[in-house]
């Protein structure tokens, strides 16, 4: 028999991450689509069930948690580094872009019913999700989970976030350079406000393997990098 932790003891510090993340994210998603009337590309909901497009956690944690009632312009949104696949939200039945009321020729995006359905289960399935790992996990480890990471994220020195001390670019990097110093300069002053809330922003939250293995690939991490994953 495995000693417990042998097998995970040898793996790196980003694969402990992912494996956690995904297994939340895959367990979140999974009370969503039982709770959320929906449509999928497969299964009985396929042609049976009324609603819009499934979306997973990563929209939710990267864009529509932030999105309020009433709206906002697209202008205000398009410099958000959160900012998913606001056309894919609007074709999966979320999110409307209709022209701003407030101001001639700009665009607003608002929440359509069902995407204040979503919204309104997916900030519930947060606190339910958390609470069933803590009476599988133990909740004194989910809670010194939780209590690290803020630790990381909360910490300064100087009055600055520590955060951000491994976020500063050499000067021949690519993150020092125009287009992408305004994001760098926003990361650096403000990570935890600036970094997404889920590292991936595809819509089923992860690339495929098929995406990163040959032809593909270039694609793949070019696609990436113009949505936002690669900061």
């Amino acid at each position: 028999m495995a000693v417990p932790g042998a097998v995970a003891a040898r793996f790196p510090l980003p694969a402990l991450l992912s494996q956690a993340l995904v297994a939340f994210t895959i367990e979140y998603d999974n009370e969503f689509e039982h709770q959320m009337p929906h449509r999928t590309a497969r299964g009985p909901a396929a042609h049976s069930l009324p609603g819009p497009w499934l979306v997973s956690l990563p929209m939710w944690s990267n864009f529509m948690q932030f999105l309020p009632e009433a709206g906002a312009p697209l202008r205000e949104l398009a410099d958000l580094p959160r900012l998913t696949n606001l056309a894919g939200l609007d074709r999966w039945g979320y999110v409307m872009v209709e022209p701003d009321p407030g101001a001639s020729r700009a665009k607003l995006a608002r929440l359509t019913p069902r995407g204040r359905q979503a919204q309104a289960s997916y900030r519930r399935l947060l606190g339910v999700v958390e609470e069933r790992w803590q009476a599988r996990f133990g909740a004194d480890d989910i809670g010194r989970l939780r209590h690290s990471l803020e630790g990381i994220v909360d910490q300064s020195e100087g009055g600055q976030p520590r955060l951000s001390q491994g976020l500063m670019p050499y000067p021949e990097g690519w993150r020092a350079h125009k287009p992408y110093l305004t994001q760098t300069t926003a990361m650096l002053r403000d990570p935890s406000g600036t970094l997404p809330h889920y590292p991936m922003v595809s819509h089923r939250g992860w690339v495929s393997r098929r995406q990163l293995t040959g032809l593909a690939a270039h694609q793949a991490l070019a696609d990436l990098a113009g949505s936002g994953v690669m900061l």
